[in-house]
């Protein structure tokens, strides 16, 4: 729960694929922090999270705080994303036909595909 990965929770009727980081280290919150509102990495974030939220059924969640952090900038690009204590996003539906083939595989890899580029990005908080 506390790397970036990929997340399969099949709960029928429904079917929940995601991925990223459930909850955010202590240990690394101030690290995630900072690399949100980096000059460099931040906009990375922010086109990562943009192109997510604009997937059909894709959400981003992990919002955490009601408020932006002491120290940080309410007015940053990047703000509501300084409120998370974890970042994930996901995708849910109900029982697709592919579950119970062995086409089950490539579903699941075509919509964990989109998930690649924010698991990358949160992977690199471990320097």
């Amino acid at each position: 729960m506390e790397s970036a990965g990929f997340y399969f929770q099949l709960e029928p009727p429904d079917l929940y694929l995601g991925g990223g980081m459930y909850m955010i280290p202590d240990s690394l919150l101030g690290v995630y922090r900072r690399a949100v509102v980096d000059r460099t990495r931040g906009p990375e974030l922010g086109r990562i999270v943009a192109a997510l939220r604009a997937r059909p059924g894709f959400t981003v969640e992990g919002e955490h705080y009601k408020r932006v952090p002491a120290g940080f900038d309410p007015g940053h690009p990047n703000a509501e994303l300084l409120k998370h204590k974890g970042l994930y996003t996901g995708f849910e539906t109900k029982l697709p036909p592919e579950l119970y083939s062995a086409r089950l595989v490539d579903y699941c890899l075509e919509r964990f595909e989109p998930v690649v580029p924010l698991n990358r990005w949160l992977m690199k908080l471990y320097g």
